[in-house]
């Protein structure tokens, strides 16, 4: 229990740095433009608010939470890896998503908000797809390891 809360830990923190750094970067280069438009860069290209902030930490909350719930097997068991990454991604995209629409991150109505949702829909899944393929490999390496191990421990038996 003490890995899984610190792994969670882990990857929530790593998750939110992450987007802080996008965002920080978005608004350096686009802040004033769009501080009239999106509460992201509501300091214009000063900074980022406490507010948004909190926001994104409480969306990473959940989608990591959520990932962790299908990417392991301590709830449900005997999934395939694929079929994990699936449920995972789909979840935190839903939960983004979700944030995007009760927030206002994005504005849809504003000349240039479907652009915008547009490229945040490719980087998401862009850092999913990599994921996810770092995942499975790391799964198709841990399985090989465990069948090695046993084939070393059958051959010893005899």
């Amino acid at each position: 229990m003490k890995k899984f809360l610190s792994d969670y830990i882990t990857n929530v923190l790593r998750n939110l740095g992450l987007a802080a750094l996008a965002l920080s970067a978005f608004v350096s280069l686009f802040g004033e433009q769009a501080k009239d438009i999106t509460p992201l860069a509501a300091l214009g290209s000063a900074g980022i608010t406490v507010r948004v902030m909190l926001q994104m930490l409480l969306a990473n909350l959940i989608a990591v939470a959520l990932a962790r719930l299908f990417l392991s097997e301590a709830v449900i068991k005997d999934m395939k890896p694929g079929l994990r990454v699936i449920l995972a991604t789909g979840s935190a995209f839903l939960t983004v998503l979700v944030c995007i629409l009760a927030f206002g991150w994005i504005p849809l109505h504003e000349k240039g908000g479907i652009a915008g949702f547009i490229c945040f829909v490719c980087c998401f899944l862009i850092c999913f797809v990599s994921r996810a393929v770092l995942f499975i490999r790391r799964e198709k390496q841990e399985n090989q390891q465990l069948a090695d191990a046993l084939s070393r421990y059958k051959s010893a038996q005899l």
